[in-house]
């Protein structure tokens, strides 16, 4: 193919036909030009892939987060619940309405432990490494925003 254009080329040089050596470099010019516009067309096309790829696995991971969030708010929410137990055991000690025992002294260090809640950020940072703007969904962005921006 290439010979056959090159062969070409030679003959409308050397016979003197500037007007079709003309016609066939533009030619030339077109087909480069549609070739890097399909290069460029594949190029988009496989970063959109890449990208969409990256959030998918990204917002999986976030799916697997709020889960394990999940868990452990509801393993918090029974500490908390032996906690106010205990809470309440001091304050009527403390009042005066029962008598000194031995497990107030459990009661009183359990008051005084300090429990935090720590999510997992995993998924959420993959995301905000990818770009949040990237996120079609506005709706699923501002939740995600709203539930990982809080203290």
């Amino acid at each position: 193919m290439i010979r056959l254009i090159h062969q070409i080329r030679r003959e409308l040089i050397g016979t003197g036909k500037v007007r079709k050596y003309l016609a066939y470099a533009a030619g030339e010019i077109v087909l480069v030009v549609i070739g890097i516009l399909i290069a460029l067309q594949i190029n988009n096309w496989n970063e959109a892939r890449k990208l969409s790829s990256a959030l998918d696995s990204s917002l999986w991971e976030v799916r697997e987060d709020l889960i394990q969030d999940t868990m452990e708010l509801n393993r918090m929410i029974a500490i908390r619940k032996l906690d106010f137990e205990s809470q309440k055991n001091v304050i009527s000690v403390l009042e005066g309405n029962q008598p000194l025992t031995n497990t107030l002294y459990a009661d009183l260090a359990r008051v005084m432990l300090r429990h935090n809640v720590t999510l997992i950020r995993n998924g959420f940072d993959l995301i905000k490494e990818i770009g949040l703007s990237k996120l079609s969904n506005i709706s699923l962005r501002n939740a995600l925003v709203v539930y990982y921006n809080k203290n």
